[in-house]
């Protein structure tokens, strides 16, 4: 009998069948009697557009004998549909081994079929169903707020879903041991865009995840890392040392929101109080000092980090506020200070760009 091919499959010495066309095989089976059995193995699921491998082997029924060098076909159905057909062929290697490869595109069950011989009968596998997960990317995460904390993250999904389908942006957390749901956005066009979500100064990974939606499984992106800058109150963390000369009084407002606060007020001596933040993990910082009085004499307000000397002196009679801000990079150490001639009372709010 001649055997009918339309686009046959191309089949690999070894043993490997790359899924192309459907092939059309003779209606004829096998009219042996001695019984066989295919098996087939897949992998629970592969993600939209890669190579899964199905496995089997071909062996006499109830024994471990294998069915050297015949011909096994892969048969395949729209998912639940029961309609198969012939999708490629390949011949089983000498222990009855045989691999198929396939590129995952959409919802659907396959089986392996041996068409039998003269000797043995047909066989089918069982029905294997590799889902297709959706492929999700997130590509970008970023800061675009150091201010509020804000981020913003973009993705695609492919294939694209139904616009209005959520995808949700995730970070990593190590307290409690898995992904956690930062915010969540709408597709248009299989792209998303995902803005406004405050968050404090942090080092994490982060990733896009999709729900399951027919005839796709769920998708999640790989992972990206950022590091996460943002403003906050140098005393969130307590300060790595305070130093007072002479009769001053400093008092840290704990109940303030920014935890960055000073109330300070000096009698007697030319230097005001000397406060070191922990500034680890920080790139910038600045301070923003008030006179709560009007002295009669100037107050010279520092800001210092390694090299840099920043400075700004408050004239006799000042009433307001002057804000000095410092690049703490490569600095072994920051520091706040003022010199006065006199008493002084001020507030001081002193800030750090940080990632914890």
């Amino acid at each position: 009998m001649v055997l009918k091919v339309r686009k046959i499959a191309a089949v690999v010495a070894t043993g490997v069948a790359v899924v192309g066309a459907v092939l059309v095989v003779p209606s004829a089976q096998g009219a042996g009697s001695v019984a066989s059995s295919v098996s087939m193995a897949a992998p629970a699921s592969g993600v939209y557009g890669s190579t899964i491998m199905l496995t089997g082997r071909v062996t006499r029924s109830g024994t471990s004998t294998g069915l050297s060098g015949v011909t096994v076909y892969l048969q395949r159905s729209v998912r639940g549909q029961g309609r198969f057909g012939n999708l490629a062929s390949t011949r089983a290697g000498s222990t009855g081994a045989f691999t198929f490869s396939v590129v995952q595109t959409s919802a659907y069950d396959y089986r392996a079929y041996y068409p039998g011989s003269a000797t043995y009968a047909r066989a089918f596998s069982p029905v294997r169903y590799p889902v297709t997960n959706r492929y999700v990317a997130l590509d970008s995460v970023v800061t675009t707020s150091s201010e509020t904390g804000a981020l913003s993250a973009t993705g695609r999904a492919i294939p694209a879903p139904p616009d209005g389908t959520g995808l949700v942006l995730q970070r990593y957390s190590g307290e409690a041991g898995g992904w956690i749901n930062v915010a969540t956005g709408r597709t248009a066009g299989g792209k998303v865009t995902i803005s406004a979500v405050v968050r404090p100064g942090s080092s994490g990974t982060y990733r896009l995840a999709t729900a399951s939606l027919y005839p796709y499984g769920p998708g999640t992106s790989a992972s990206r890392f950022l590091e996460h800058f943002v403003w906050r109150g140098a005393f969130t963390k307590a300060p790595v040392r305070t130093k007072s000369d002479g009769d001053n009084e400093m008092v840290i407002n704990d109940q303030d929101p920014t935890f960055g606060t000073m109330h300070i007020t000096t009698y007697e001596g030319q230097l005001g109080p000397q406060v070191l933040p922990d500034d680890l993990h920080c790139t910038k910082a600045r301070a923003h000092s008030a006179l709560l009085d009007k002295p009669s004499h100037s107050v010279t307000v520092y800001l210092t980090a390694g090299a840099q000397n920043r400075a700004k002196v408050l004239p006799a009679g000042f009433h307001g506020e002057v804000t000095i801000d410092v690049d703490i990079i490569g600095a072994l150490r920051t520091k706040y200070y003022f010199q006065s001639a006199g008493a002084v009372k001020m507030s001081t709010r002193i800030e750090l760009l940080c990632s914890n």
